[in-house]
């Protein structure tokens, strides 16, 4: 399996991880003889990353991980947990175990104090029986889980929590340091606050999403921090379709998101491709990303995503799938250039611009004057679509004087070379000038 850098580390990760939320039997409940045998097929596999964290079962998770990883070479993987929330005992009866359908008889503390933070990583090796981890991250400080409040968690995590994995990094407990969150602006606004490795961003960058594109992977790439993906499948909608009870950020699917995802699915079905391997392979295509993290309960589900990784994929769908996008009424940008007029060119920049607004008065369409130069460089990962308009072969032959001068002999040929919306507007302009 193909492996990359994370960011400025020398952690080298396959494209595909392991998940370790099922482990804590997220969602439905998981006997360990089934856990032991998807580990074990997924390490067999060539998946060199396990993923997990102290909420995932409240430490179910990292102790099913732990046991299992005691059975193999120390050297052949990396290990990532999370930090954020410690662990206390508690009475079955008085633990709220959310969405997951068992766990340890613990109750989740949340803590981005200095000391809570090296208490919940304490604990976190003695379930996982090692004495270091590869890559450690501040988790869940998000709008999904702190909604307005987040402001308020985000100063705690970097006034506590931050300086606490500094520590252990600087005494190699920890190669890595990061955070793992859902919101792509958290991402690039911890980037900004301090000198983070990584960051696991989850359902910001998908088939169905791409905000990251616009505010934290421009900061990524400048900062060299290295980005692994999940919830590629936005919760179940790009693995499973829009059935009953498939949600997207585990939540009910909203119906644009819907109308997405139906033709999304329909160009996937013209090329005969599915949409799980579109989806794995559409992320995995931009370089930033070192892994995607893939949260499997089944065995069929190991050797399934690696086929969807590998299964070959037209470069034509992609082209169906951009232009599809631009059918979608995204909005679009047209930039003018600003040259004086001459004989050539009898229109003002302004009055070519007001044309355009004309001709698009019905779209999503903002028109601008950009300067007289020569090139233009642009950024990858911005987040734009740049789209080139070459004019068709005949337009040179369209020449503003032959209009002029069938406009005042009263001819009635320049009209097949103007838009009707803006024949009105071209007429008085030129008869003007």
């Amino acid at each position: 399996m193909n492996k990359r850098q994370l960011g400025k580390t020398n952690i080298n990760l396959t494209a595909i991880g392991f998940g370790g939320a099922p482990l804590g039997n997220l969602f439905e409940s998981l006997d360990e003889r089934s856990c032991y045998d998807i580990l074990e097929k997924t390490y067999e596999t060539g998946v060199n990353i396990y993923d997990t964290s102290p909420l995932y079962g409240y430490g179910l998770s990292e102790h099913r991980l732990g046991n299992f990883l005691k059975t193999v070479d120390e050297e052949s993987y990396f290990l990532s947990t999370k930090v954020g929330r410690y662990l206390t005992p508690a009475k079955k009866e008085n633990i709220d175990r959310g969405r997951f359908a068992g766990s340890l008889n613990f109750s989740p503390n949340l803590d981005y104090s200095y000391d809570g933070v090296m208490r919940a990583f304490e604990q976190s090796l003695l379930r996982l029986a090692v004495s270091k981890v590869d890559i450690c991250l501040i988790h869940d400080v998000d709008r999904f889980n702190f909604g307005d409040e987040v402001d308020h968690y985000f100063k705690l995590a970097m006034d506590g929590a931050y300086k606490a994995v500094q520590k252990l990094k600087e005494e190699k407990v920890i190669k890595a340091i990061g955070v793992g969150v859902n919101d792509s602006d958290i991402c690039a606004r911890f980037a900004s606050a301090g000198d983070f490795d990584c960051m696991v961003l989850a359902g910001r960058y998908s088939l169905l999403d791409q905000n990251a594109l616009n505010d934290f992977f421009p900061i990524a790439e400048k900062n060299n921090i290295g980005i692994i993906l999940a919830g590629i499948f936005n919760s179940g909608i790009l693995a499973k379709g829009v059935g009953d009870n498939i949600t997207y950020f585990y939540d009910k699917i909203p119906e644009d998101v819907r109308k997405r995802y139906l033709k999304i699915a329909d160009v996937c079905k013209k090329y005969e491709v599915p949409v799980p391997a579109a989806a794995i392979q559409f992320c995995y295509a931009n370089e930033l990303i070192s892994s995607m993290i893939l949260g499997m309960d089944r065995i069929d589900q190991v050797k399934q995503n690696i086929d969807f990784l590998n299964f070959p994929i037209p470069k034509d769908l992609w082209k169906d799938l951009i232009d599809q996008k631009l059918s979608q009424g995204v909005p679009v940008l047209v930039c003018v250039r600003d040259i004086p007029p001459d004989e050539k060119n009898p229109f003002t920049t302004e009055q070519t611009i007001h044309m355009i607004e004309a001709v698009y008065s019905e779209d999503d369409v903002v028109v601008m004057s950009i300067p007289d130069i020569e090139s233009v460089n642009y950024g990858r990962g911005v987040g734009y679509d740049i789209t080139e308009h070459v004019p068709p072969k005949d337009v040179g032959f369209v020449s503003a004087t032959q209009i002029r001068e069938q406009i005042v002999e009263g001819e009635a040929e320049w009209k097949e070379n103007v838009d009707p919306k803006i024949q009105g507007i071209v007429h008085s302009l030129l008869l003007r000038n």
